[in-house]
């Protein structure tokens, strides 16, 4: 896995500011891993791309993970530290055997990718998104006219089990009310939010910079961090 450079970031930024979120997290993906293709990208496993992002937020933007949440009881507002590295260590499955299917009610299913969540994603109710991953996976048959709950449901476990990943939950306490919940944490939309914070603070370093000292845009990126955070608080005092 490649780190990302600023013109990486700028790059990255560029490309993904108006596309959906699941294109963002490949475009992120295949920046960090330029011998691989687009294609073989949206082919992962869905626990493997959320490993990999986490992975490479880490080497951008260090090991502390921060973030904040409303009480779902007494709507306090609570800030809490997380560490990306325990989100991609016990408990994850080799890239092997998430590539093995997955059997449900004597069916057999290959597990969700970006591909299948693209699919789900234009659907227009939840129920017909997760309906529509479910039929994309099916492996060596036609799908049934008609999926009970309880089907659904089996396979939706199996898909859990088998990549525990695919959906990150975190467990929360509230000091203020003592009330405990579980909130989904969406990885993909918290790592382009950073991304985008980095190229906003890029772009103002070249702006300020440029402007003050004619450099050029190729200058100032190739510049250290620390060396380009020296002249900008020069500019400051």
């Amino acid at each position: 896995m490649r780190t990302l450079g600023n013109a990486e970031f700028f790059g990255l930024w560029e490309r993904g500011f108006r596309r959906h979120p699941l294109d963002r997290a490949l475009l992120a993906l295949a920046a960090a891993f330029p011998d691989l293709s687009y294609e073989s990208l949206a082919d992962w496993p869905i626990g493997r791309r959320n490993q990999s992002l986490s992975k490479l937020f880490c080497q951008c933007f260090g090991l502390d993970l921060r973030a904040w949440t409303i009480c779902a009881n007494c709507k306090e507002k609570l800030e809490f530290d997380m560490k990306p590295l325990l989100l991609t260590g016990r408990g994850f499955q080799e890239d092997n055997c998430l590539n093995e299917p997955v059997t449900a009610n004597g069916r057999v299913f290959r597990i969700p990718t970006s591909r299948d969540l693209a699919q789900a994603a234009s659907a227009t109710e939840p129920a017909a998104g997760a309906l529509r991953i479910v039929e994309s996976c099916l492996i060596g048959e036609n799908p049934p006219a008609k999926w009970s709950d309880e089907e659904l449901s089996a396979i939706g476990e199996r898909f859990a089990s088998a990549d525990p990943l695919a959906e990150m939950c975190l467990t929360l306490h509230c000091p203020n009310c003592r009330t405990d919940w579980q909130e989904t944490f969406d990885l993909v939309s918290f790592f382009w939010v950073h991304v985008e914070a980095r190229a906003r603070q890029l772009l103002f370093a070249i702006h300020t910079l440029a402007s003050t000292y004619g450099w050029s845009e190729a200058d100032i990126l190739s510049m250290s961090e620390n060396r380009r955070a020296v002249y900008m608080e020069l500019l400051q005092s």
